[in-house]
């Protein structure tokens, strides 16, 4: 294990060199389309770019003078990769060691605000086990885990720490158990073929293995972040496009616009049918399916729990990943955020 720990370390160095030295010829001229700002988006896709969705479809980003484009990537490490070599503006990217050891290689990325949040109100983040397992209380069952397959994403991303405090809180730990990596729709098949005994994974994946009857939802792992909830994949600005500070509110200002009409829809129930006809036609998916799945959390602010931040980089850390911490307040920028709420109002 350390001498993996050791391998992993290395090998984000080496991607951290490589993205810098991308970064070094990165500053492309901003590029507009008929008289709007192109922005560059991505992220690994899925229900939770709803903000961003919903945002183009009412006109906000038009509005403001911004064409979003959007992208689909692979991984957090593509993501970073885009960001430093100047293809991307904003992008969703997951809670990672890489993003810690990026930034504190110089690679100026910054945390603006919320893609995907966890909380006691929504979690569509959750550990599911085959039903096999899941015994009595919420203890036994983990302790079947032991010697187990649990599959996650990335084995250095906010869910394995997550999966790991929950384990922790009954004396347990990641280590007791055999962790996988995989893409989410691949976990989805993985957990119906009982391939796997047990996995983190989101929505609509989620709802997907869940109809099969073969697995069951264990824990919504909402107790594994603080009080008030928290985003594991925020929204990140690159460096250039911070630069371009009126255009960059302007994304905010729309975005937020996006996110709050996805609240008002999921959690009191206003236009729910109509948002979610539009988050349908985005991704690809069914209206039925939206409908369906578990509600996932958008901080219709915007704020970010840097606790959390400040968490997850000590596990890093503690676990040999990252090496050299950041200070949390230079990873986030929450000016963008909160001058949009003085032009919005709180929600």
């Amino acid at each position: 294990m350390r001498g993996l720990v050791r391998s992993t370390y290395a090998v984000s160095i080496l991607v951290v060199l490589a993205m810098l030295a991308a970064a070094g010829c990165a500053h492309k001229a901003a590029k507009t389309e008929n008289g709007q700002r192109v922005v560059r988006f991505a992220s690994v896709g899925g229900l939770t770019d709803a903000g961003v969705y919903i945002a183009q479809a009412k006109g906000y980003f038009k509005d403001a003078g911004i064409k979003v484009e959007r992208q689909r990537m692979g991984s957090g490490s593509e993501i970073t990769t885009a960001i430093a070599s100047g293809n991307l503006d904003v992008a969703g990217m997951a809670v990672t060691a890489g993003m810690f050891n990026s930034v504190s290689q110089g690679l100026g990325i910054q945390i603006v605000g919320d893609k995907q949040s966890v909380s006691t109100q929504a979690s569509a983040t959750r550990l599911l086990a085959q039903k096999s397992l899941v015994k009595g209380d919420e203890k036994s069952t983990l302790e079947n885990l032991k010697g187990k397959k649990v599959a996650v994403t990335d084995s250095k991303n906010a869910t394995l720490v997550m999966f790991d405090t929950l384990m922790k809180k009954y004396g347990m730990s990641s280590k007791d158990v055999q962790v996988e990596t995989m893409t989410y729709p691949e976990m989805s098949a993985a957990l119906i073929k009982g391939s796997i005994d047990a996995g983190v994974i989101i929505e609509p994946f989620l709802t997907a293995a869940l109809a099969s009857g073969k697995v069951a939802d264990v824990d919504d792992l909402s107790g594994t972040v603080p009080p008030g909830g928290a985003s594991i994949v925020p929204l990140i600005y690159s460096q250039d496009f911070i630069k371009d500070r009126a255009v960059a509110q302007k994304f905010m200002t729309a975005y937020m616009k996006g996110v709050r009409l996805y609240n008002d829809a999921f959690f009191k129930h206003k236009d729910t049918q109509a948002i979610a006809q539009i988050i349908a036609k985005a991704s690809g998916q069914t209206v039925q399916t939206v409908l369906k799945t578990k509600p996932f959390g958008l901080q219709p602010d915007q704020q970010v729990n840097t606790q959390f931040l400040e968490e997850q980089q000590n596990w890093f850390a503690a676990n040999g990943l990252v090496k050299k911490k950041v200070a949390i307040g230079d990873l986030v920028d929450d000016s963008f955020a909160k001058q949009s709420v003085q032009k919005l109002g709180k929600y």
